[in-house]
């Protein structure tokens, strides 16, 4: 798998997230979704969290569906 941020293949120090990331990192769904439920907008929560799916989850949690 390739680092979306600094383009490195697999289990590495990534320069730009400045910590170490694994190939089985779900940090940014999880952080993407909570940001996504809190704001309610799947845009905001994809895009500070760095998972678009993750944000739309989360939009999606409160189960208003008219947004």
């Amino acid at each position: 798998m390739k680092c979306r941020r600094c383009g490195k293949i697999g289990n590495h120090y990534c320069s730009v997230e400045g910590r170490q990331l694994s190939e089985n990192d779900d940090g940014d769904f999880f952080l993407s979704m909570a940001i996504g439920a809190v704001t309610d907008s799947a845009i905001l929560g994809g895009l500070l969290g760095g998972d678009l799916v993750g944000g739309i989850v989360g939009d999606l949690l409160d189960g208003d569906l008219d947004d």
